[in-house]
């Protein structure tokens, strides 16, 4: 039964209850013994107990009180136990593979203070190392970047942008202070951890891919960019060379997202 008809319910028998009390106190008294005071306690219905009523008349259900806010956990191994249970279990599987990793806020932290200094951090992401060798195309005595090496990186281009902004941004922000104390652990001086992950999203985000070839020269068991300005580039930013322009656009624009998702 509606709380409501419960309490009419109650009503009716209580006014009932009343009436015949009433009717019985009128009746002739007879040579009956006097009666004895007995302390009535209150009525209380087990059906309406808790039950308010609101201006209405109509009796309300009271208002759970709210559970507090879950406290961020104070170790990195509890953050990282957090950025997992976040994730959905639809989620792509390519980033349970990522999430196997250990110590993943220490190593995000790393990778981005690494990409502010125009470092490799590459040391940090070694999901990111491709077990093949680079793909290149010869042209006569030439060697170029060939077009089928960018599909090496297509997995974890999907993987990235199968990322939805606001859960990360709010398992971020829930996070934060493990962020701030694993970048103060890397005895940084003169910037702190706000700096340095704006400062890496401006470097990726202004980093250019051109649209053409891109020629390679032999180094020993490697290759290296022909035009020595591509070599000189950071390592993160010749990174995105080989990713392609198209794979380098999709990571820039998903960057872009969590950066508007952040409020920046």
């Amino acid at each position: 039964m509606k709380p409501i008809v419960i309490a009419l319910a109650v009503v009716v028998v209580v006014i009932g209850g009343f009436l015949v009390w009433r009717s019985l106190s009128q009746q002739p008294v007879s040579n009956a013994p006097e009666p004895v005071q007995v302390e009535e306690e209150p009525l209380v219905d087990q059906y309406t107990e808790g039950y308010t009523e609101d201006d209405t008349g109509e009796s309300t259900a009271p208002v759970p009180e709210p559970e507090p806010d879950p406290e961020p956990p104070t170790d990195m191994e509890g953050g990282d136990t957090v950025v997992r249970e976040r994730i959905p279990d639809n989620a792509d599987p390519g980033l349970r593979e990522v999430l196997d990793y250990d110590y993943l806020i220490s190593k995000t932290v790393t990778a981005t203070d690494l990409i502010y200094r125009e470092k490799n951090p590459m040391s940090q992401l070694p999901f990111l190392i491709q077990p093949d060798r680079l793909r290149v195309e010869r042209r006569g005595t030439k060697l170029y970047l060939a077009k089928a090496n960018y599909q090496r990186y297509e997995k974890w281009i999907k993987v990235f942008e199968s990322l939805d902004p606001d859960t990360i941004v709010n398992t971020y922000q829930f996070l934060h202070p493990l962020f701030s104390r694993a970048f103060e652990e890397l005895g940084m001086q003169g910037r702190d951890w706000e700096t340095t992950l704006a400062g890496a999203y401006d470097k990726v985000a202004a980093m250019e891919v051109p649209q053409g070839d891109l020629e390679l020269v032999a180094a020993g068991k490697t290759y290296i960019f022909a035009d020595t300005e591509l070599e000189e580039l950071p390592p993160a930013h010749k990174a995105l060379l080989r990713m392609g322009p198209k794979n380098a656009d999709r990571l820039k624009k998903k960057l872009a997202a969590f950066k508007t998702a952040l409020g920046q």
